[in-house]
């Protein structure tokens, strides 16, 4: 329960703030999938069926593009996380002294990298 209203409060203002934060983790989500998909459905990126794709090449490859978005998307949404932060005046939430969903939503689409569930993800 949320008696206050802070994690989705009913300012405009405050909710397309907290709107545009989750546009954020959603689009770090979506920048993710295809390092996902590669080892669950490689032909949809069009490489070969799981099964018919020698292992080697396959681990290979979900390496190489699991470690790029490593590298370069995730870096780049970090940055725009700190300056959520910094915008706010770098209080211990995204948009200022109160939690709201889209803290919640942050924390549990970034938890998901360091948990080490993904290969080639290092907890």
């Amino acid at each position: 329960a949320d008696p206050e209203g802070k994690l989705y409060p009913a300012d405009v203002g405050k909710r397309l703030q907290i709107e545009e934060a989750l546009g954020l983790t959603a689009d770090l989500s979506r920048a993710w999938r295809p390092a996902l998909y590669i080892g669950m459905r490689p032909e949809k990126l069009g490489h070969p069926k799981s099964a018919d794709w020698a292992k080697e090449e396959k681990d290979a490859t979900i390496k190489k593009v699991r470690e790029a978005f490593l590298a370069e998307e995730l870096p780049r949404y970090m940055g725009y996380y700190a300056d959520l932060i910094k915008e706010a005046g770098g209080n211990a939430f995204l948009l200022g002294e109160d939690l709201t969903i889209a803290d919640i939503a942050a924390y549990q689409g970034l938890n998901y990298y360091r948990n080490g569930v993904a290969d080639y993800v290092p907890a």
